[in-house]
Parts: C-alpha cells; sequence; structure tokens
C-alpha cells in the first residue's frame, strides 16, 4: 500500500458512510422496501445499491425484486424514507471533523456526493459539517453522476486543482470507479467489509492517526490556498497553517495602529485589512461584513486569494 502525498494541491471527499453515518438511514429505507416485496435486506442486497444514485438505487431494487419499471417509482419511495429518517440526525463518522478541519488548513476541499441536493445539505448539516465546505457537488447538479468521472471532475475544476493532484476519499465500488475515471488519487474507508476495493491507499477508520499526520504535512512550504469568502456571522473560520499564518499576524501589527489614529467608528470601506489576510493580498471590506476576494481586488500577481 502506498503513502499519501504529500503533495497534494487538494482534497475531495464523498460524505455518505465516509464522512457522515447515513448509511443506517439508508439502510432502514432499503430494508423497509425490500420487506414490502417479501425479501430479506443483508450485506448482498446493501452491495446492490451502496454509493448508487436514488434513482440507480431504484433502478437495481426494481430489477432484484422482479419489477420490472418500477424503478422510478422504487426511487421515489426511497428517498422518501430516507428524508424521513435523516430528519432524525446523523453523526459524523470517527475522525471526519479532525481530518476535515486539517485538510482545508492547508488545500481546498470539496465534498462531491452520489446523493441529491436535499439529502447531502441535510447529511452536513446534521453531522456539524456544513460550514467546513464552501464547494460541495451533488449528484442531481452533474449530468452523469457516480460511478462516471463528472462529479470529480468538477470538483477539481472548481478548486482550481488537475485531479491528478487531488486525492479522492472514498467508502464505495461505484465512488471508487468515479475517482479512479477522473484521475484522482484514490483513499479508500470501506463503509462494507470488502477486500477487492480498488484503492491507492486503504484504512480502516478516518481517525486512523496516519491520515492527521498526513494532514499536517500538506501545503509545507506554500502559500494556503482559498477556501472562500468569510463571515463573521459565527461561522467557524478556516486557519491558516505554518509560516503564512505568522506572517498574517506581522501584517496585523504593521497596521495595529490604524484603528487609534482613525478612530473605531471609521468607515468599514476604510479599514486596515483583517488579520487573518495575508500580507501581500488584500480584500475589500464590505458593509455586509463579508469578504469579496478576486485576483485584481487583491492586487496580488499570484493566481490565489488568501484567505483564513
Amino acid at each position: 500500500m502506498c503513502s499519501l502525498p504529500t503533495s497534494t494541491e487538494a482534497v475531495v471527499f464523498d460524505c455518505d458512510g465516509l464522512l457522515v453515518n447515513t448509511e443506517p438511514c439508508w439502510t432502514v429505507a432499503e430494508t423497509a422496501i425490500f420487506a414490502a416485496h417479501g425479501h430479506p435486506f443483508g450485506p448482498e442486497q446493501k452491495a446492490l445499491v451502496i454509493g448508487r444514485t436514488v434513482e440507480a438505487a431504484g433502478e437495481a431494487m426494481a430489477q432484484y425484486l422482479g419489477c420490472p419499471g418500477a424503478g422510478t417509482e422504487l426511487a421515489a419511495e426511497l428517498l422518501e424514507r430516507v428524508r424521513k429518517e435523516l430528519a432524525r440526525g446523523a453523526a459524523a463518522l470517527p475522525g471526519a471533523a479532525e481530518l476535515v478541519r486539517a485538510c482545508r488548513a492547508a488545500v481546498p476541499i470539496a465534498v462531491a456526493s452520489n446523493s441529491p441536493r436535499e439529502l447531502l445539505d441535510a447529511a452536513l448539516w446534521s453531522a456539524g459539517l456544513t460550514d467546513y465546505f464552501t464547494h460541495s457537488f451533488a449528484a442531481d447538479e452533474v449530468h452523469s453522476p457516480k460511478p462516471a468521472p463528472e462529479l470529480y471532475l468538477t470538483a477539481c475544476q472548481a478548486l482550481g486543482t488537475p485531479p491528478k493532484r487531488a486525492v479522492a476519499f472514498e467508502d464505495s465500488a461505484t465512488g471508487i470507479a468515479s475517482a479512479r475515471a477522473a484521475g484522482l488519487y484514490v483513499a479508500v474507508v470501506p463503509s462494507l467489509p470488502e477486500d477487492d476495493l480498488d484503492h491507492d491507499w486503504l484504512g480502516t477508520s478516518l481517525a486512523e492517526p496516519e491520515l492527521l499526520d498526513w494532514a499536517g504535512k500538506l501545503g509545507e512550504g506554500t502559500v494556503p490556498p482559498p477556501h472562500g469568502p468569510l463571515s463573521n456571522e459565527g461561522t467557524p473560520l478556516p486557519r491558516m497553517a505554518g509560516a503564512f499564518f505568522r506572517s498574517c499576524e506581522r501584517s496585523e501589527q504593521r497596521h495595529e495602529g490604524w484603528e487609534s489614529a482613525n478612530g473605531s467608528d471609521s468607515d468599514q470601506r476604510r479599514r486596515p485589512r483583517h488579520r487573518q489576510e495575508g500580507p501581500r493580498c488584500w480584500a475589500k471590506w464590505a458593509r455586509s461584513r463579508r469578504t469579496a476576494w478576486s485576483r485584481a481586488d487583491c492586487g496580488s500577481s499570484a493566481s490565489t486569494r488568501c484567505a483564513a
């Protein structure tokens, strides 16, 4: 098994069964549907549907249950049942929040999920992970979801990173096939006990110490890439790592006398740059208290924008 590459420039996570413990929600819904048709639901049946879109799972169930043409109806029933189960809540899986935070401090990150947008948002919110992602992509937002590569290619394009320089974290064969086809390095933490999953790195949990050690080495010697606009409305702000963070602190010190000289009620547009913006990369302070980033606004010759 290979080690995870520290030259990684972006990380893309699956959601269900990888970051958030939603598989029990899906299993309850799938079990009820199979039972209604007089069939048991176990590991063999679960393997037919795990990682698939709702529509693909409906078609797979229709074929298995001997109900040709009922795929759309079964998919609608599955969606409704999962929606109700997910409304009861789903927790982040062990190590998920810690790994996401560690990766986010160094490189851009995203979620690429085969769930529809409503279920993806509900899962991330329930697990307390929503605010860590400024980029997320759902199955109903692309033409060809997993196992096609489009979700991962779309995520990498949004993050400004070539797929070969990105790592995908997956838990199912469907998602692995998508990441592999897109050209990402594939890290796998299976949600089902499977021995033959394609992988570049294989683990048993996102809580493995090796993962945090790896994340802590990402971006060494480079300026951390952007993580999107900042909010002062209680959203956790991503933090810079290493020397660049310290340079931001020095930048603040150079401007610390500004407010005392100009008054604390001076116009927001003339306020000195935020302590967590880089010394060479500035942004506008908007009255809405959100930072608007662009290369022109920052006046930087680099293609990156500096966020906390």
